[in-house]
């Protein structure tokens, strides 16, 4: 996992959404904060799984901690809501 953070450090990041698997888009800093926080996302089937578990990772973090783990998960929400849901 190391070296998937020394790989994202070392190019630019950008806001260009990445295929991680079938149903999930993320962008490189999106991938850069779950790294960080040991999120397994590569493991996740869906965008509802990968919300669930960073709402879990949420619940066990003091407050000076969420503001950028909370942001992710608004930002997959909406994206998910917008892009991807029925409605």
């Amino acid at each position: 996992m190391d070296s998937e953070i020394e790989t994202l450090i070392g190019k630019q990041l950008n806001n260009k959404l990445n295929k991680v698997n079938d149903g999930i888009y993320l962008r490189d800093e999106d991938i850069y904060v779950l790294i960080k926080y040991k999120i397994p996302y590569e493991n996740c089937k869906s965008m509802e799984e990968l919300i669930y578990l960073i709402e879990r990772e949420l619940e066990g973090l003091e407050d000076d901690e969420l503001d950028e783990l909370e942001l992710l998960s608004q930002r997959i929400s909406e994206f998910y809501y917008y892009n991807m849901s029925h409605k």
